[in-house]
């Protein structure tokens, strides 16, 4: 996903949440309109998306003369089940939310409700968030990791968890990389596929059961293009527009017709022209060329979209038309936005996730998400922009350049203002 952000910042407000670590829909941050030059994205149980800032219940001003810098405007944000991180402009990278394993980067595991700078470094160019881990590519193409490493999803040689980024070896040879619960993939700039971390359902896709603490190479071909990654399923995409996938197989999430774990990629239908896939912790949607949806894999809270909750094993189309543009997939709830700028959701709601209250909770067929405007009191227009959905989370781009977030935020992941005071009044955070 390429951003073309304008320079000039804006401060960022919230609207009044509702309670404590299930936050109303809020808007988490404000910036100029940015455009996008591909729907293409890598969605997990984390999301890469678009412009992102935390809300809080304090006012903190812009004001360098008290030792806070007037800020760069933001450029990405990748999510989490629990920690949110955003990508300056400026090159430097921000995260907030739980730090149990190092997961910020900051060199602490105490948690932050704000943004907490990773590290001095700037120069950083995206960056993608696991369950308790990350990793994040800098501008030279180097990539680095930090949190989590028990099985080795950190890549560096050890299972011991970093607080801190550690450099993973490559060089700077990295173009995009994906982080699942306890693994990483990543693609090199000559198209050639790598994995590190858990294997134990062969998610790496080398032919083995065997955690890795090292990158190892999926297969010999190159051509990879993207790579989402799941809770224990990999899916990535070829620049012949073929899909494959191999890990974890229970739900059906491979999309190759069964429900066999697969330790080596299997071609996900004979479609040689989808476009953009995200993946959930046991489902996968994509968008084909022509603009049509599809999802497969677990459905029990109608998360594919499809009108019942019925697992699939191959990739059933989600609703008629052909104007589907980007699309994101959490936990178990999955959101997309269409053309016309409209937002869509559907799946598991009970933590709001959906944009509906929590007592709707599951929404088996997409549904226009403006229909639930009145149950705020607030305006929700046809102008979205991009969208992510994380854990039991989402958050969404418009083009007026504001970020709305709604959803699970017990670890203070959509920021500050509902894990401290459910009754906290709009108000600015600068950073």
């Amino acid at each position: 996903m390429s951003l073309i952000p304008n320079s000039r910042p804006y401060r960022m407000y919230s609207t009044t949440a509702g309670s404590a670590g299930r936050c109303w829909p809020q808007l988490v941050a404000r910036f100029r309109t940015a455009r996008f030059r591909t729907g293409r994205s890598m969605l997990m149980v984390v999301a890469l998306a678009a412009l992102a800032a935390p809300v809080g219940c304090s006012q903190v001003p812009c004001a360098p003369g008290l030792g806070r810098a007037c800020p760069a405007t933001a450029s990405a944000v990748a999510a989490a089940t629990s920690h949110t991180f955003v990508l300056k402009s400026d090159g430097t990278l921000w995260a907030w939310g739980r730090n149990s394993s190092g997961q910020l980067g900051d060199g602490t595991a105490t948690d932050r409700a704000g943004p907490v700078q990773v590290g001095t470094r700037s120069r950083w160019r995206a960056v993608a968030a696991g369950a308790v881990h990350t990793v994040a590519i800098r501008r030279n193409g180097t990539l680095w990791t930090w949190g989590s490493n028990g099985a080795g999803q950190l890549g560096d040689g050890t299972t011991t968890d970093r607080p801190s980024p550690v450099q993973v070896d490559g060089g700077g040879r990295w173009q995009a990389a994906a982080a699942g619960f306890g693994h990483t993939v990543a693609v090199r700039r000559d198209g050639s596929l790598w994995a590190w971390g858990r294997n134990d359902i062969g998610q790496l896709g080398d032919g083995t059961w065997e955690n890795r603490s090292r990158p190892v190479r999926v297969g010999a071909r190159a051509g990879w293009i993207a790579v989402a990654a799941g809770e224990a399923h990999t899916v990535a995409l070829r620049a012949d527009g073929t899909l494959w996938a191999w890990g974890a197989n229970w739900s059906g999430q491979l999309g190759d017709g069964t429900t066999t774990d697969r330790p080596e990629p299997v071609r996900v239908g004979t479609q040689a022209d989808w476009s953009t896939v995200a993946t959930g912790a046991a489902h996968t949607v994509a968008v084909r060329v022509d603009g049509t949806l599809w999802a497969w894999g677990a459905n029990g809270a109608g998360q594919l979209g499809d009108g019942t909750s019925t697992g699939r094993a191959e990739p059933v189309r989600v609703r008629s038309g052909s104007d589907w543009r980007v699309v994101a997939a959490g936990e178990a709830h999955t959101v997309a936005l269409r053309t016309d700028g409209t937002l869509w959701a559907w799946g598991l709601n009970n933590h709001g996730q959906l944009g509906q209250r929590w007592t709707v909770r599951r929404q088996l067929k997409p549904e226009l998400a403006k229909r639930f405007r009145d149950l705020w009191n607030w305006t929700w227009d046809d102008d979205w922009d991009a969208v992510a959905a994380a854990g039991h989370g989402t958050v969404a781009l418009k083009t007026d350049g504001t970020l709305w977030g709604w959803g699970n935020n017990d670890h203070g992941q959509l920021g500050k203002c509902a894990l401290t005071d459910p009754s906290c009044p709009p108000a600015n955070l600068t950073f």
